[in-house]
């Protein structure tokens, strides 16, 4: 299914994540609500998506969402989140070389009708990192992996 241009991705002015520890790094754009009223993820690819129900990384807290894969043969970008421990470092950059260091606090499974909760641990100004673990026989995921990490001075 072609993107319906009413859920096309914000480009966000070269924004990047990356997590050395788990060597992933991908682009972020900014995603929103489709007429479910449920996340445009579909179409994130290799990217990574920030949730229009929050703030841009430095300007409050982030919630930001990738597949850990694509298909049956390719890893996406969140794949290895899981093994993201506490103290574990993240970054993001943009276009202009600013950089922003961020710290894991917490990371945990989260039942996927859970989406209330993912903001729970949520201290202000983190990232929420967010992925779906465990792919059901019959279609959809156990859980979502959830990733807390603060902003460091």
């Amino acid at each position: 299914i072609e993107q319906p241009a009413n859920l096309k991705y914000q480009e966000l002015s070269g924004l990047h994540l990356e997590i050395p520890v788990i060597d992933a790094g991908m682009d972020l754009v900014r995603i929103t609500l489709d007429e479910n009223n449920e996340w445009a993820v579909q179409w994130l690819e290799n990217q990574a998506g920030v949730l229009s129900a929050g703030s841009l990384p430095g300007h409050g807290t982030s919630m930001i969402a990738a597949h850990n894969h694509l298909d049956a043969e390719n890893a996406g970008p969140f794949k290895m989140l899981q093994y993201l421990d506490v103290k574990d470092r993240i970054f993001v950059t943009d276009s202009k070389g600013s950089f922003l260091s961020y710290s894991v606090y917490a990371n945990e499974l989260l039942n996927p009708d859970d989406g209330e909760l993912l903001c729970r641990k949520a201290i202000p100004g983190s990232l929420v990192l967010v992925t779906c673990e465990n792919e059901l026989p019959e279609g959809g995921y156990a859980f979502r992996r959830v990733v807390y990490a603060e902003p460091l001075q």
